[in-house]
């Protein structure tokens, strides 16, 4: 069975090794993550991990899939939102959701990008099509918030220049950048000037400055 498709329909063992595989990630980061510790909290053989995912690059992005896949079942609810602002509401919420829920295991990217680099230069067809799936789902996600905005600007309720598709990937890319800068300043506050930066209405600002920057016009106005 292809590894995203086991992904999808993972057993009893299977959930339990990505759940303890995750922790020990998280704790140790993924150069000094240990299967071995794995394989003994889970009372099995490392041969049984190697056996389920494969290598330790597979594993760590097995558990990045996983996560996310639970997580992306929102877009079909996002189509169906007619008002803007309540669109743009529930997409940044859900973005801030997957950032928060993820966010460990995101940081160990930023610690240990180069380490995480030169294993993935080992790819394999596996982890290639668990990375397509990921671009796929940011593809369809894009198209989505592209939608959104031609119909308001066909409804006057929105001004840009340039083409809605490329506004939509600079819009959502733009979110996600403020996300990751905002959980980077939570977490390790350590700059006088971002004193009181978890003290703000982050996602009023957050909203605000996305709508301002299409120049929106409130479908009451």
């Amino acid at each position: 069975m292809k590894l995203i498709e086991k992904l999808k329909n993972l057993n009893h063992l299977e959930k339990n090794i990505l759940d303890y595989s995750k922790t020990e990630f998280i704790e140790n980061g993924f150069h000094k993550a240990n299967l071995d510790k794995i394989a003994y909290k889970l009372k099995i053989g490392k041969a049984t991990i190697y056996r389920h995912f494969g290598n330790k690059i597979k594993l760590f992005f097995s558990i990045i899939f996983y996560n996310l896949y639970t997580l992306t079942n929102y877009y079909e609810k996002l189509k169906e939102i007619n008002n803007f602002e309540e669109f743009i509401d529930f997409l940044i919420n859900k973005e801030i959701e997957i950032f928060e829920q993820n966010w460990s295991l995101f940081e160990i990217f930023f610690i240990e990008e180069k380490i995480i680099l030169r294993n993935i230069k080992k790819i394999d067809k596996d982890i290639k099509e668990v990375i397509n799936f990921i671009k796929k789902n940011f593809d369809i996600l894009i198209d989505i918030i592209s939608d959104k905005i031609k119909n308001e600007i066909n409804n006057n309720r929105i001004r840009i220049n340039g083409e809605p598709k490329i506004f939509a990937y600079f819009l959502l890319e733009t979110i996600n950048h403020l996300i990751i800068s905002y959980q980077k300043q939570k977490i390790n506050n350590k700059f006088n000037c971002f004193n009181n930066f978890n003290n703000i209405d982050y996602f009023k600002y957050l909203k605000e400055f996305v709508l301002n920057s299409i120049n929106y016009k409130k479908e009451n106005n």
